[in-house]
């Protein structure tokens, strides 16, 4: 029999990837409407956009291409609107699922 380890997320992992979205945060210039970021697991962060918005990145492969789908879909929303945003691209390849707040 085959026994897997799974190794955790280190502190460094942890610390590289918060440095990664934060600069993909300020490169739009929407870092300071970013209330929090969980960076618990790595293959599902999530964020608070401007107490509005709760928001799914998954991981981190096309980040750039996801911060930028968030401001242009956060853009074109009317001020009242909020709920989830899924921007991790596994249930709708390259398009932003929206679910409303009840």
């Amino acid at each position: 029999p085959t026994v897997t380890v799974s190794v955790g997320v280190t502190g460094a992992e942890r610390l590289r990837t918060a440095l990664l979205v934060l600069e993909e945060l300020g490169k739009y210039s929407i870092s300071g409407v970013v209330d929090s970021v969980n960076f618990t697991t790595l293959t599902s962060i999530e964020l608070w956009y401007d107490d509005r918005f709760q928001v799914d990145l998954g991981d981190t492969s096309q980040l750039a291409h996801k911060i930028g789908s968030l401001e242009a879909t956060v853009n074109a929303m009317e001020s009242y609107e909020s709920g989830y945003l899924d921007l991790s691209f596994k249930n709708w390849p390259d398009k932003v699922g929206y679910t409303p707040f009840s």
